[in-house]
């Protein structure tokens, strides 16, 4: 009897779990985005260690710098991520709020490969603290060498940017979380899409997006790519660099009335675009009572540095604390 016990234990099933094809794991201060199809996970941290298929906490460490969280927390964060099974996704996103002190300990530590992953890293602003702008560094740093793509965003240029859904006007995190659910929407185009860049160095991709566009604030469809490039999410310290773009996407929101306009006027502004090696258009029927459309570009480079006041603030808590040398923590 204690075989046939043995038997049928030796016999039941393994589990079959059925995985998205894409995990999002959101990690500090991003507001709700919704991500159809995808399994979405969210690190934030708190007083205690709590890991649910929804969520992990990550227990503050008083006075803590981002060196701190990866010295005590690496090993342990990154066996609670292997039970969620993320790194079987094909796909794998990262929105990442590049201050927090546990930000560069996700991306170290989480299942990050330049083949499947894609991270959307949020920088803060010239207004945040020494040890925001050096958590933010690493970051950085980290993911500019463990991702396939980095996706650059800086609060600072969104501060004085806004959106319209036709119902409430975005600004900030709202608008923030807008633009990546777009991004999220068309995730197979873009994920293909920085892939075949890499083949030509391409790795870094700043946003250029007009939210809740109109005929009847902009006229001509055209000069709402005109437009685009008073709102890019990030700082050149000349705006016609995003005309050295290596490649561009871009994603069209709009009814089908306005297709056809959208795609003349995309293939006139692509002319902007002296050293452009590639480029793709994606289209998504948008319905609107109010007509209302939007536009979002991914703008790649082979690379952008870090901004100035993120690599000052770094270097001079560096300096009192050497540990933090990244190139002595992330290979």
């Amino acid at each position: 009897m204690a075989e046939d016990l043995l038997q049928k234990i030796l016999n039941i099933p393994r589990p079959s779990p059925v995985l998205e094809e894409c995990s999002v794991v959101v990690v500090g201060d991003i507001e709700n985005i919704n991500v159809p199809r995808c399994y979405l996970h969210r690190i934030a941290l708190g007083d205690k260690w709590v890991t649910s298929a929804s969520a992990t906490i990550v227990p503050n460490i008083e006075g803590g710098l981002w060196l701190d969280y990866i010295r005590k927390y690496g090993d342990i964060l990154g066996s609670k991520l292997r039970l969620l099974l993320i790194e079987m996704s094909r796909h794998k996103i990262y929105v990442v709020d590049a201050s927090k002190p546990y930000s560069p300990l996700v991306l170290s530590h989480s299942p990050v490969g330049r083949e499947d992953s894609v991270v959307v890293l949020i920088m803060p602003g010239k207004g945040s603290s020494v040890f925001e702008k050096s958590s933010s560094y690493a970051s950085y740093e980290i993911a500019r060498r463990r991702a396939g793509g980095v996706i650059l965003i800086d609060r600072d240029r969104f501060s004085n940017l806004y959106g319209f859904t036709g119902e409430r006007v975005l600004k900030q995190r709202g608008l923030e979380a807008r633009i990546v659910e777009i991004i999220l929407q068309s995730l197979e185009r873009v994920m293909g899409f920085i892939s075949i860049n890499r083949r030509i160095g391409v790795r870094r991709y700043v946003v250029a997006a007009l939210i809740g566009a109109s005929t009847a604030v902009y006229g001509d469809i055209y000069n709402s790519f005109r437009v685009l490039e008073k709102c890019v999410s990030w700082g050149f310290e000349d705006p016609s660099s995003i005309y050295r773009a290596s490649s561009i996407l871009t994603i069209f929101r709009a009814p089908k009335t306005l297709y056809e306009d959208m795609l003349a006027s995309y293939t006139k502004y692509l002319g902007s675009f002296q050293e452009l090696l590639s480029h793709e258009g994606v289209y998504v029927e948008y319905g609107s009572r109010l007509g209302l459309y939007d536009l979002v570009a991914l703008l790649g480079f082979p690379e952008i540095e870090a901004p100035d006041h993120i690599v000052q603030g770094h270097r001079s808590l560096e300096i009192v604390n050497p540990d933090l040398r990244i190139d002595e923590v992330v290979s």
